[in-house]
């Protein structure tokens, strides 16, 4: 029987990906479709069992791959918590969140989100927002470039346009909310000591600059305005926004200004279409 080639990838990848294992998958498979090929006519094997034990071995390869992707999606997570609990975890999860694609890059992206209601978290309440915070470091390094908003271009503008100037955030910058201590939480890890499970709100700016991912940790009126800069905001209700903290206007202004020049510095704005190139 003729089977095209695109129908047994499409079968190869499934029952590679499968949790419950090959043999079952098959089974399952056959439930559906008695008249299906038999697995050692397009798999190399005397029988079929042998068919399945190859496939098992492409299966475990393949889960090991996804097991070092994630370890380089999670690097900080992988020294919290351990290889041994790092690989159980990954189990765990492709268990319930086996790729959907053939692309892997991918495959950790529900990992954070996963760990809140994951046992783990019993014992290591902040690890979501670790893995969060890691995740949004992936993010930024494969978002677009863009050309950034520069001290020189904003020279050229009269005072008049100061008012309704819009900035708005390079696509490769994520903010990251936590309830915990993600600066503590981190260097506790590098250090190898114990971070603290106490919750202490913190707020982290992501970006990349370059071909190099960066983040700081900012208060939380730097990360309100940030967020506003998301989709883009002027620089006028910028001031607004500060002097609604109930501080002088003028002070208010100064903040501000203080706040376009630092991230003029970091390349953080997005240019003006035609005027800001690198």
């Amino acid at each position: 029987m003729l089977v095209r080639l695109e129908t047994l990838q499409k079968h190869f990848w499934e029952l590679m990906i499968a949790p419950e294992g090959a043999g079952k998958a098959l089974a399952k498979a056959k439930e559906k479709n008695s008249n299906a090929a038999a697995l050692n006519d397009w798999i190399g094997g005397e029988t079929e069992a042998d068919a399945i034990e190859k496939l098992d071995i492409y299966a475990n390869m393949y889960f090991f791959r996804l097991l070092g992707v994630l370890q380089g999606d999670y690097p900080k997570l992988v020294s919290c918590i351990g290889d041994k609990r790092f690989h159980n975890l990954t189990t765990d999860y492709l268990l319930a969140h086996p790729p959907t694609t053939a692309s892997i890059r991918h495959a950790g992206s529900k990992l954070p989100e996963f760990l809140r209601s994951h046992p783990l978290s019993r014992d290591f309440p902040f690890l979501a927002d670790l893995a969060h915070f890691e995740w949004q470091q992936s993010a930024v390094f494969d978002a677009p470039d863009q050309a950034f908003l520069t001290a020189s271009s904003l020279q050229e503008l009269p005072a008049e346009s100061w008012a309704v100037l819009e900035l708005r955030r390079i696509e490769a910058s994520r903010l990251v909310h936590s309830e915990y201590d993600l600066q503590h939480i981190l260097e506790a890890i590098e250090t190898g000591a114990k971070p603290a499970r106490e919750k202490t709100r913190s707020y982290v700016l992501v970006w990349r600059r370059g071909f190099t991912t960066r983040h700081r940790f900012i208060d939380e009126e730097e990360f309100r305005l940030l967020s506003d800069l998301e989709h883009g905001c002027a620089f006028a209700s910028i001031c607004e926004s500060i002097i609604q903290d109930e501080i002088e206007v003028q002070e208010a202004a100064l903040r501000a200004t203080q706040y376009l020049r630092n991230w003029i510095d970091q390349e953080l704005l997005a240019g003006t279409p035609g005027r800001n190139s690198r």
